[in-house]
């Protein structure tokens, strides 16, 4: 039996992720603005919504856009941007001598990559019906 090559088609991924960064910068941005850091209210549990909803909607727009492969294309996208946004946040944290949570960043990512995968899954069963 011939193992199947995976494939995510580029642009796809490029757009959606662009999309994705397009709600979470902005999201993430505002609530490190106005959400207390020692705060775990209804506030930082809005944003962090927002930022999911960010992910599943740069899934959907891979998926759109990904006509063979919408599934790993909208997973791809939104881990894509959330590597991004991670990678600035360690950086700032790094430069702030805060710690690093390493359990945290790899739960994000799942629930990122959870998220762009929802999206892409909208978008791909709209499509076949």
């Amino acid at each position: 039996m011939a193992v199947s090559e995976a494939r995510i088609e580029r642009d796809a991924v490029r757009v959606g992720a662009l999309a994705a960064a397009g709600i979470c910068v902005p999201a993430t941005v505002i609530a490190n603005v106005l959400v207390d850091d020692d705060s775990s209210g209804g506030l930082a549990s809005l944003f962090y919504l927002a930022v999911l909803v960010g992910f599943a909607v740069g899934g959907a727009v891979a998926a759109h856009r990904a006509a063979d492969t919408p599934y790993s294309s909208g997973a791809v996208a939104a881990l894509v941007a959330f590597v991004v946004l991670a990678a600035v946040s360690v950086a700032v944290n790094l430069a702030q001598g805060d710690s690093i949570n390493v359990v945290s960043l790899v739960f994000n990512g799942l629930l990122a990559y959870g998220a762009g995968l929802l999206g892409a899954a909208v978008i791909a069963r709209r499509a076949s019906a």
